[in-house]
């Protein structure tokens, strides 16, 4: 009986939670639909219990009752955003919804389903089917025909050197290779691979927590990850709060502040500048409140700082990030080290290391960020960072939202009661932080001018594919001049 107790406290509680919201909250599409998911999954269940336990007869009764009043509001609420949907046209008879092939030859590029597209546009699925049709687009054929052997050797050479690749960061990774390959040939081609590496992956995986901000670019995450700063390598990175979408990702040989600022304004080229950014205290991020503060404006949360921990959306990512990319430079370069090949007192040695790995690791995370930004989030049903910034994008423009809409014009100011408790979750499953040092200074160049000139001319640094060669032959160079 301790269980059927537990079942009703637990159904009650959530009966609880779903009515205090709806009443607290302005209920929007959104909300009732998150509603009736929730009450869905637990009207099955309790009809579960009603085969052995009669008395939840009457929780099924009112959770019916519940369903049905939010559907009726559902049905009432205006469309999110009505200057994305299709045109009318003006002829005789019922207007036809004009949808251009562009708009919806980049939806499906995307990676957009036909029902999302439909919700996206606010006509009805037979409206898109017929215009993909009559466009000749199909959405099946995008998937690529390659074979299994070919997808074999793709997968076989993302995944050489780094077995902890899971399925969904290889699917992403051939998505930005432009291979749009089905779920489950990627998983029948991972086993084909390596079988162990998949049951080692299995034994590793992550418990999901839920998170929430107002929309994209309601809130950046930004941070330096120090797991190369052994050997004098930080990653400047930044992600969107909403859409996991990371806009930024630096190799840099210096924790400076100008870093830092310059690496976060390259990706407000791309997408804009947010309209808040949470850090933690470390003061390479210092430039980047300045600007944030005197762009945003003071007094509003423009620039939040908090421990660590409350940084959770970009310390979750620097865990894949060393599991998918980094950590092959980790053990390469201790490696180096415990061999008596690279000696980390010797400046010479740092800056051969550094001129030789810069590059590489650079090469490393532009690869890691277009597989990250392509890959498929199991929280998001099975949605993409960059699918859920465009669907975000569209469905929040003209809502008041600072960092979607002063693209257009000048917004209202959201609303946020306590600054430093916006876009943390204190139960989400991070990276561990190594030792924080963050004191990394630049190694001055060995060679003079012409020297270095002639360094470039006789060794190509991209000619050895570990380039642990082209970092032995770069010390022997500086030696001998």
């Amino acid at each position: 009986m301790a269980d059927v107790e537990g079942f009703r406290e637990e159904a009650t509680r959530i009966i609880h939670s779903l009515c205090r919201n709806l009443m607290t909250q302005d209920t929007d599409a959104n909300l009732c639909e998150a509603s009736l998911i929730t009450l869905t999954a637990l009207s099955r269940n309790a009809r579960r219990m009603c085969t052995r336990y009669p008395i939840f007869e009457r929780l099924c009764e009112i959770i019916d009752s519940l369903m049905s009043t939010i559907e009726e509001r559902k049905r009432t609420l205006q469309p999110l955003v009505g200057f994305f949907a299709a045109k009318q046209t003006t002829t005789r008879g019922r207007p036809l919804y004009v949808i251009s092939r562009e708009q919806l030859e980049y939806l499906v590029e995307a990676g957009f389903k036909r029902r999302a597209i439909a919700s996206l546009l606010q006509v009805s699925d037979s409206v898109i089917k017929r215009s993909l049709r009559s466009y000749g687009i199909s959405i099946r054929g995008r998937y690529s025909s390659i074979s299994n052997e070919e997808l074999d050797n793709l997968v076989r050479e993302i995944t050489d050197g780094n077995q902890t690749l899971g399925q969904r960061m290889v699917q992403g990774h051939l998505q930005s290779l432009g291979h749009r390959v089905q779920r489950q040939r990627v998983a029948d081609s991972l086993i084909r691979v390596d079988e162990a590496a998949v049951a080692m992956r299995w034994c590793h995986s992550i418990r999901r927590r839920v998170y929430n901000v107002a929309g994209p670019n309601s809130l950046w995450h930004i941070d330096g990850n120090h797991k190369l700063i052994r050997w004098g390598f930080v990653i400047h990175g930044g992600i969107d709060g909403f859409s996991r979408m990371c806009v930024f990702l630096q190799a840099a040989t210096n924790n400076k502040a100008t870093t830092m600022t310059k690496a976060f304004m390259t990706g407000t080229q791309c997408y804009g500048v947010p309209s808040r950014v949470r850090s933690d205290h470390g003061l390479e991020n210092t430039g980047v409140g300045a600007f944030m503060i005197a762009h945003r404006g003071p007094r509003r949360g423009s620039f939040i700082t908090g421990r660590s921990v409350h940084n959770q959306r970009i310390e979750r990512m620097w865990r894949d990030l060393f599991a998918s990319a980094t950590n092959v430079f980790h053990g390469l370069f201790s490696h180096l080290e415990e061999s008596g090949q690279l000696d980390l007192t010797n400046p010479v040695h740092m800056w051969c290391l550094h001129h030789v790995f810069v590059p590489r690791v650079q090469r490393a995370l532009d690869i890691f960020r277009e597989g990250w930004n392509c890959h498929r989030l199991s929280s998001e049903r099975g949605r993409t960072p960059t699918q859920l910034y465009i669907e975000g994008m569209m469905r929040q423009a003209g809502q008041g939202h600072r960092g979607i809409d002063d693209m257009v014009f000048r917004a209202p100011e959201e609303d946020i009661q306590d600054h430093t408790e916006y876009g943390i979750d204190d139960e989400v499953e991070v990276a561990p932080r190594e030792d924080m040092i963050t004191n990394v200074s630049n190694v001055d160049c060995p060679l003079n001018e012409q020297d270095f000139t002639r360094l470039t001319q006789t060794l190509n640094i991209e000619s050895d594919h570990q380039g642990v060669d082209c970092f032995l032959a770069c010390v022997e160079f500086c030696n001998s001049v």
